[in-house]
């Protein structure tokens, strides 16, 4: 997405033909969003969360239109979550 927000390289191709864009893999910051959005002029971009061990996919904005930016959306039907106190100390490793 950071390539797609700023590469010069992205203008030598017609993009206008894309209408959403899913994004996945690592944490989608809201700049880049907007770059991308600006640039492209694609309102409907979307981030999903997931990994190996939930079955791939754990949350993702499912609702055209409900997308928040900065969100990976609702979670996926079957999953539960639990919001849990952050640490404000790191964790001290075994010895």
């Amino acid at each position: 997405m950071v390539f797609l927000g700023k590469h010069s390289l992205v203008d030598q191709y017609d993009l206008s033909s894309v209408r959403r864009i899913t994004c996945g893999a690592a944490p989608l910051s809201r700049e880049a969003q907007e770059a991308v959005e600006k640039r492209l002029k694609v309102n409907d971009i979307r981030q999903g969360y997931g990994m190996t061990e939930v079955s791939v996919l754990a949350s993702a904005c499912f609702v055209p239109g409900l997308n928040k930016t900065g969100s990976s959306g609702q979670l996926a039907p079957g999953f539960k979550a639990k919001v849990k106190k952050r640490l404000s100390h790191p964790m001290k490793s075994a010895p």
